[in-house]
């Protein structure tokens, strides 16, 4: 609590600030001293006989660490993925509760957290996406705290993100993908499938692996897309990644190379064999880019090769996007420059150029330049 004197041309103001523990700071200005101090009073009066101040005020006193503790079993383990559910715990032991942990959850400000990102990019040499990461799991973490009363504001509503630079997906050329294919298939004909299937349809690894034949209909010529590998729980579950579903139509290459694959395996089962090797698909890519002379990439972007490869042949974000099973357009438009009618066109409309017209002597005359004063 406090009153300040504010001099300006109009005149002398005064400043009252009222703040309490877990409470967002109020303030007005007042023309009369007096005026601000009756306000000062009525605020802190106000929050005095508050039912609920005496439980924020108890709950307060939590420290943060208890806190993310008491969130990672009620809310984490329940709610999320055991995927996001690791990642949330590591947030939160590695960055979160070593700096910020021992501090009660009404301590916390704005300026604190902020001082926190700033050693995490300093001190601990994270990268701004990472340090983006670990304020997006505070965030949450105090939101739920304001949820359940132990907090009337989030203190971390207003920090700021740190700016990143977007980065480009890598992904292979058209010429690249064939060259890749060609060496695989001879080389390594058994993992032809596998990298046939996520450079035709996008599919992520865990999508591919909990591919079944009754999703694979060669009537309608399209896969659908409802299951997916979970490594922590080592087995597939009933859902993709976003959540829902979708269908992928197979070109001609595709749907001949599954009904090959499909006489050599049991056709009501899984596509690939519970026993397929899929630790091995990072080292046969190094080996096969090696060999094929061609940039090495991760099994993830081979599905931002397919993106990258409809965009180029102009095919419509929309379409890109319900193939890939975003929810978001703003995970499509990352590949939006690629398309070669992007911008095309756009500056057309814009003409600068003055009015032109030649004389009878030959001369251009330019008209609309402006006017020089006559003296």
């Amino acid at each position: 609590m406090s009153i300040t004197k504010r001099a300006r041309k109009s005149g002398t103001r005064w400043v009252a600030r009222v703040s309490h523990r877990g409470q967002q700071e109020v303030c007005r200005t007042f023309e009369r001293k007096s005026d601000a101090q009756a306000w000062e009073r009525e605020q802190i009066n106000a929050f005095a006989t508050n039912p609920r101040a005496s439980e924020f005020e108890e709950k307060g006193k939590t420290l943060l660490r208890d806190f993310c503790d008491l969130w990672f079993q009620k809310h984490c383990l329940v709610r999320n993925t055991l995927s996001t559910a690791r990642s949330s715990g590591d947030a939160i032991r590695n960055h979160i509760a070593p700096q910020l942990g021992g501090l009660r959850l009404a301590d916390l400000d704005s300026q604190r957290i902020e001082d926190w990102q700033t050693s995490l990019l300093v001190d601990k040499r994270l990268s701004p996406k990472t340090v983006n990461n670990c304020l997006g799991y505070l965030k949450k973490i105090l939101t739920d705290a304001c949820r359940w009363r132990y907090l009337q504001t989030n203190p971390a509503q207003y920090a700021m993100r740190l700016k990143c630079r977007d980065s480009e997906p890598r992904f292979w050329t058209q010429d690249e993908a064939i060259r890749f294919l060609d060496r695989l298939s001879v080389d390594y004909p058994k993992f032809f499938p596998v990298f046939s299937l996520a450079l035709y349809t996008g599919m992520r690894k865990g999508e591919i692996r909990g591919l079944a034949w009754d999703c694979v209909d060669f009537a309608t010529g399209t896969i659908l897309v409802k299951r997916i590998y979970c490594r922590e729980q080592q087995g597939v579950l009933e859902r993709t990644k976003g959540g829902g579903s979708r269908r992928i139509p197979m070109n001609r290459p595709l749907r001949e190379m599954l009904i090959g694959l499909q006489q050599q395996t049991d056709s009501s089962g899984p596509v690939f064999s519970p026993r397929f090797p899929w630790n091995r698909t990072h080292e046969i890519l190094r080996s096969v880019c090696n060999g094929a002379g061609i940039k090495v990439i991760k099994f993830h972007d081979l599905r931002h090769s397919f993106a990258s490869n409809l965009v180029m042949k102009d095919r419509p974000l929309y379409e890109v996007q319900k193939l890939l099973g975003h929810a978001d357009f703003r995970m499509t438009q990352k590949y939006a420059h690629l398309s070669p009618s992007h911008l095309r066109g756009a500056t057309d409309c814009l003409d600068f150029e003055p009015d032109r017209q030649v004389d009878t002597d030959g001369k251009i005359v330019v008209f609309g330049e402006p006017k020089r004063a006559s003296k």
